[in-house]
């Protein structure tokens, strides 16, 4: 079983439980290493558009393993 979350307290739950989790960002990896997105670049400014908070550490370290910094 996969959990996809990215709030706080679903995050410390899906822990207390032992289950795996994977944010929005680690999906974007996924799709652009899997050729299923061209590019995050695009979608990670549109999340953080719409209110979705992504620190810049994190949008860097997504960039980086993506090759698109």
């Amino acid at each position: 079983m996969l959990v996809i979350v990215d709030d706080r307290c679903g995050r410390a739950e899906a822990r207390c439980r032992g289950l795996p989790i994977h944010g929005t960002a680690a999906l974007l990896v996924v799709a652009k290493q899997q050729r299923l997105i061209p590019a995050c670049v695009p979608l990670m400014a549109a999340l953080r558009e719409e209110g979705c908070y992504l620190s810049d550490g994190l949008v860097a370290a997504v960039l980086a393993e993506v090759t698109e910094a």
